[in-house]
């Protein structure tokens, strides 16, 4: 795999990380996301560091790594099927692991559901939380799944013919 597909996978990781992104602060802003504080700043804060800069740029490394990991495992056999793929594991990890060490539980079944609405680390119980992200999820995964194949890895075709 050579240098410039993987920084142009990184780039194309950054920019599913960046519609995430908007797409979460637009659903904190009007009240539709089912926290009060996006995955990453949960994460952020119970580490004990309550800096939302830093979530920001944790998220969007999370995003620009596993584009690269996606582009790095597939090469020039990546397609959209396999991005889409790609942010289901990352939801289902981020529901088995990074979820329950927030306190928002396995798919959303913890006891911050139990907080008051107001509080900074709420989650809604049922369903909405695991929905949502998994929404939220795709839409990285169609990203990735679209620019990689079209973009970061095109040329590797061209070369081996």
């Amino acid at each position: 795999m050579d240098l410039q597909a993987v920084i142009k996978a990184g780039i194309v990781g950054l920019a599913g990380s960046l519609l995430m992104f908007i797409l979460l602060q637009i659903s904190l802003i009007t009240g539709i996301a089912p926290f009060n504080v996006t995955p990453s700043h949960a994460f952020v804060n119970v580490l004990g560091y309550d800096i939302k800069a830093v979530a920001i740029v944790l998220h969007f490394l999370y995003g620009a790594f596993w584009s690269i990991v996606l582009v790095l495992f597939y090469g020039d056999e990546v397609n959209f099927g396999r991005g889409i793929s790609l942010s289901i594991i990352a939801w289902i990890v981020m529901m088995i692991a990074i979820s329950p060490g927030v306190d928002w539980g396995f798919f959303g079944g913890g006891s911050n559901s139990l907080l008051e609405p107001d509080q900074m680390m709420y989650v809604d119980p049922g369903i909405k939380y695991p929905a949502f992200t998994l929404i939220i999820h795709l839409f990285y995964g169609v990203i990735v799944g679209w620019l990689n194949p079209k973009w970061a890895v095109s040329h590797l075709e061209s070369e081996e013919e």
